[in-house]
């Protein structure tokens, strides 16, 4: 193949927008140039205090699931939502990732979702407050 020059690149730059308009004029191309990408999940995260986020997790790992015997986080959103992709565990700081289907995301589910993690930081206080309090 000969090297490159000005004449040849040329041609092939001039070359490639033409194809380009002839596959969008030919009936026997499929019409690749209309791709249209759609939302159809959507990932949220929720930062909560570094001590809230402890508590539910110390309380988790010692009932193996939320605190005073009731479901985690985890469990209660993945019920929620539909094969939901739930992620706490304290490596990006003290937040709780999910994301759901965009015919769940609405203001009713975002309501429910901030309702179960509000009551299991409130349920994880008062077991790490007790917990606490029989060690001393």
């Amino acid at each position: 193949m000969p090297p490159f020059n000005e004449y040849t690149l040329s041609i092939l730059f001039t070359r490639i927008p033409l194809e380009i308009e002839m596959a969008k004029k030919s009936p026997q191309t499929p019409d690749l140039l209309k791709l249209k990408a759609e939302v159809t999940r959507r990932s949220y995260c929720i930062e909560v205090d570094v001590e809230d986020f402890l508590a539910v997790e110390r309380a988790e790992d010692i009932l193996g699931g939320g605190p005073l015997g009731n479901k985690s986080i985890c469990d209660q959103l993945t019920a929620l939502l539909r094969a939901a992709e739930v992620e706490y565990n304290g490596h990006f700081g003290p937040n709780y990732f999910f994301s759901m289907d965009i015919e769940e995301d609405t203001k009713r589910n975002h309501g429910k979702i901030l309702t179960i993690i509000r009551n299991q930081i409130i349920k994880a206080r008062r077991y790490v407050a007790r917990m606490d309090k029989q060690k001393a």
